[in-house]
């Protein structure tokens, strides 16, 4: 099945949470980003089955963004 896929930042708390859980539970595939990785295995745990990706750190920063290229490459593919 392709299933859709989104990135969202900021999904440790508040709107970002909120809307990572609305699209799995939509049927999406999820990849969180937020600094707060403790908080983002605990919504992981919460979502549905998928194919869900966890990015630690800020989004703002270069790193984050060259690691989050990485991880949705090879679990993702695109």
């Amino acid at each position: 099945m392709n299933r859709k896929k989104v990135l969202i930042t900021g999904a440790a708390s508040g709107i970002g949470r909120a809307t990572a859980i609305r699209f799995a539970n939509d049927g999406y595939d999820v990849c969180v980003n937020d600094i707060q990785s403790e908080k983002l295995m605990a919504l992981l745990n919460e979502l549905p089955e998928g194919n869900h990706l966890l990015l630690k750190g800020n989004y703002a920063e270069e790193q984050t963004i060259i690691n989050g290229e990485k991880i949705i490459q090879q679990n993702w593919g695109a």
